[in-house]
């Protein structure tokens, strides 16, 4: 009973959070790989192969499972049979869908981000977008071949050059803080794989120059798994996902509620979108700093608990 109970913060939050966010929780792709998150966090540590092969599967939908199985591989042991399960499903998915008729297009996806320009919702074309009440700013220019709006202009292409070199920088430091936290506090393993893995997934969203609204959906499956958590464990994920449920809201205000007046630079519109990237900011700003306390606690080694003998 207790244990239901428990489950219930993390229940109710991702119901909340789904309602919020509206109608692209469900309409988009991500609506998929968002509960193959929470099926991946919620193996985890306990069934790191299990993980590993959801994990995979998912990233090659979206990008963002991937963020499961970085952190179950830095985390585990037996790193070599978390990567025979990755190369082995992912094996599996390119030969099914060469054998329907994809031919090489299914390697595609690993040119396409290239080729994109700083999306106007992303966190880093918050600038872009506030210069514009101003009178200073460029209008986004419509992508016709992928369906989005892209800042165009000098300073935004340069901005989404370095992006690509700084996505990849931000998500090995924080997998590196979170194996630093780990090193000196390996009785919190199960904690810092939530964190960790979190982290990964906002440096997903806050150092990307894509930033579609979907992207949202990504944030919500680890804190409900960390909601359900008994109370002590449970406290880091209070303020990420009050946080959380107003960047849904936020998100469901830009899209689809009135995109066209975000695109047109209205100014409640361009507001609510740069204070909607802020919280993201701050939410992994809260998990970093969660990550750096533990670390800076240094629980000894000790008799192991039940939960970290798992970790195989």
């Amino acid at each position: 009973m207790a244990q239901r109970r428990l489950g219930c913060y993390g229940c109710w939050f991702w119901l909340g959070f789904l309602a919020l966010l509206g109608p692209i929780s469900v309409g988009r792709l991500d609506g998929v790989v968002a509960p193959l998150i929470l099926l991946a966090v919620t193996a985890g540590l306990r069934h790191p192969r299990a993980a590993a092969a959801i994990a995979t599967a998912g990233a090659w939908i979206k990008i963002a499972p991937a963020a499961v199985f970085l952190t179950v591989l830095l985390l585990v042991r037996r790193r070599l049979a978390v990567l025979a399960v990755g190369a082995g499903v992912s094996a599996v998915v390119v030969a099914t869908a060469m054998a329907l008729g994809s031919g090489t297009r299914v390697l595609s996806v690993f040119g396409e981000q290239g080729k994109r320009a700083l999306q106007a919702e992303s966190v880093f074309a918050t600038p872009f977008s506030l210069a514009r009440l101003g009178g200073g700013g460029q209008a986004p220019v419509y992508n016709e071949e992928i369906y989005t709006y892209e800042f165009l202009e000098p300073a935004a292409d340069a901005a989404a050059r370095v992006l690509d070199v700084l996505l990849p920088l931000a998500v090995l430091a924080v997998l590196a803080l979170g194996w630093w936290a780990w090193r000196r506090s390996p009785r919190q393993v199960e904690t810092l794989f939530l964190l960790t893995t979190q982290a990964v997934l906002l440096a997903l969203v806050v150092f990307n120059k894509v930033g579609s609204p979907q992207f949202v959906a990504w944030l919500a499956p680890v804190v409900a798994v960390g909601l359900c958590a008994r109370r002590r464990r449970r406290w880091p994920w209070v303020v990420p996902s009050l946080l959380l449920l107003a960047v849904a809201g936020l998100t469901q205000l830009i899209y689809p509620v009135d995109y066209a007046g975000f695109i047109l630079a209205t100014p409640v519109m361009v507001l609510v979108a740069a204070v909607r990237n802020v919280l993201v900011v701050v939410v992994l700003g809260a998990v970093i700093w969660e990550i750096v306390r533990i670390g800076r606690a240094r629980i000894r080694r000790g008799p192991r608990p039940a939960e970290a003998q798992t970790v195989a």
